[in-house]
C-alpha cells in the first residue's frame, strides 16, 4: 500500500489535514483530506493553513540555541539571572531544565478558560511570569519530568528580553525568513480565512480560527505565547525541517547538542525530541504519528513526513512531546 492510498483509506475513516511526504528533495505525496470548515465546505489543501499547537515549542528551542551560539545565554543560566524576585524554591531552576520539561513547573493556565481577572495576568508578560512563580512546584527542578507549557513561555520571555524584539518579531527575522517561511506566525500573515481550518475536538465541537478563542484580538496571551499556537502549513514545516536538519539555522555542533540524549527518561534538549531508528515507513508507524497530536513530523528511512491535522485527538488529560524527528 502506498502512502497515498493508505491516507485516503484514514480519510475515508475520519482523518482530516494535510499531508507532505518527501525524500532527498523529491516530494512523494502532498496532499489534503477533509475539511478544513465543515460548515462552509472548504475543503484542505496543502496550502491549507493549520494551528501547528505545540511544535511551536521546537520554534522556540530554535530561538533559545541561536542565543546561546550568539553568547547571550547559556542553557545553564538560572531564571534568576533574566527575572527579578523569583522565590526561593525555583530559584534552582535552569534554562536547560524548562526545555526540558523538568522544572517543576506545574500551574497552566487557559486564556479562554479563565476569568477577565486572570486574562488580564495572561496578557501582562511580567504578570503571567509572578502567576506562574506563585504556584508550588511539583517536585525539585532537575528531579522530575512534567510537561509545560509555561516553561516555554518563560523562554518566550527571555527571547524578547535578549532581542529586544517581540517574539514573533525574533522568529520571522531568524527562523521563517533564512528557512523561506512564508505561512508561518500568528499575526504577521495576512491570512485569508479560507485558507485557515477551523479546530475541532473529537471532531465534534467547532472551536473556529485561534483569534477567536486562544488570542486576545490581535495580543497572543502569554499562557500560549512560545509554547503553542502558531500557525503553519505543510510545506513551510517542509522548509523548516529542511533547514535544520541543513544547519541554516543552527551549527552543526548546536544542533548535534539539541539532539544529546540525557539520562532522565531520555530526555533530548529540543523539547523532548525523540530519536529512533526504522527501516521502513509502515502503516502503523504512520498512524501512531497521527493518533496523539494535531500536527507531527517524522522522518522514516531518510523520508520526511509532515502531517498537519484540524483534529485535537488527544486523551483528556494526556500531552504528547511537542515535536517527534524519527532518523
Amino acid at each position: 500500500m502506498t502512502l497515498a492510498d493508505y491516507f485516503q483509506k484514514v480519510a475515508g475513516l475520519g482523518f482530516s489535514g494535510a499531508i507532505l511526504a518527501g525524500k532527498d528533495g523529491q516530494i512523494l505525496l502532498r496532499d489534503g483530506y477533509g475539511w478544513a470548515d465543515e460548515k462552509r465546505h472548504i475543503a484542505n489543501t496543502p496550502e491549507t493553513i493549520f494551528d501547528i499547537g505545540s511544535i511551536t515549542k521546537v520554534f522556540t528551542a530554535v530561538a533559545v540555541m541561536q542565543l546561546e551560539e550568539k553568547g547571550k545565554l547559556k542553557t545553564s543560566d538560572p531564571i534568576t539571572k533574566y527575572f527579578p524576585e523569583v522565590p526561593a524554591d525555583k530559584s534552582g531552576i535552569s534554562l536547560h531544565h524548562l526545555l526540558t520539561h523538568t522544572s517543576g513547573l506545574e500551574h497552566e493556565d487557559f486564556y479562554d478558560e479563565s476569568p477577565e481577572a486572570v486574562r488580564a495576568m495572561l496578557r501582562d508578560k511580567d504578570k503571567f511570569i509572578h502567576r506562574i512563580l506563585s504556584f508550588p512546584l511539583a517536585f525539585k527542578p532537575g528531579e522530575k519530568r512534567l510537561y509545560s507549557n509555561s516553561g516555554f513561555s518563560f523562554l518566550a520571555a527571555i527571547v524578547e528580553q535578549l532581542s529586544g524584539k517581540s517574539y514573533e518579531e525574533y522568529l520571522r527575522d531568524n527562523i521563517f525568513e533564512p528557512a523561506r517561511m512564508t505561512n508561518t506566525g500568528y499575526t504577521f500573515p495576512n491570512w485569508n480565512r479560507r485558507r485557515v481550518a477551523h479546530g475541532y475536538n473529537d471532531g465534534l465541537t467547532d472551536f473556529g480560527f485561534p483569534w477567536t478563542t486562544q488570542w486576545s484580538g490581535r495580543i497572543i496571551p502569554w499562557d500560549l505565547l512560545g509554547n503553542g499556537g502558531l500557525l503553519s502549513n505543510v510545506d513551510d514545516m517542509y522548509k523548516f525541517a529542511i533547514a535544520l536538519a541543513g544547519q541554516k539555522l543552527l551549527s552543526e555542533s548546536t544542533t548535534n547538542k539539541m539532539f544529546t540524549v540525557y539520562t532522565l527518561t531520555a530526555i533530548k534538549l529540543m523539547v523532548g525530541l525523540f530519536q529512533k531508528r526504522r527501516k521502513e515507513i509502515t502503516s502503523s508507524s504512520v498512524t501512531r504519528a497521527m493518533r496523539f497530536r494535531k500536527a507531527g513530523m517524522r522522518t522514516f528511512a531518510g523520508t520526511r513526513i509532515i502531517i498537519l491535522s484540524r483534529l485535537f485527538l488527544l486523551t483528556k488529560g494526556f500531552e504528547p512531546a511537542a515535536f517527534d524527528v524519527m532518523q
